[in-house]
């Protein structure tokens, strides 16, 4: 499993609120991902101001692909 991977996800809104989107990265640190995140909403087409949290992606522990592999 690649310890690499980040789920990037950008937050506007005075109180993060407002969900603007998310993407994944590759990545060797948080604030590498930070930044590849901004480039990479950017070119998904969110613009503006906005935050972007990254956090440690492991299908594992995603409940939509836990779901997709016990229905195979």
């Amino acid at each position: 499993m690649d310890t690499r991977q980040w789920k990037v996800t950008a937050y506007t809104g005075k109180n993060r609120n407002v969900l603007l989107g998310s993407s994944y990265v590759l990545a060797d640190s948080e604030s590498e991902a930070i930044d590849l995140g901004k480039r990479a909403l950017r070119l998904i087409g969110v613009r503006g101001t906005f935050r972007v949290s990254a956090t440690r992606y492991s299908p594992l522990r995603d409940l939509a692909f836990q779901g997709f592999v016990r229905s195979i």
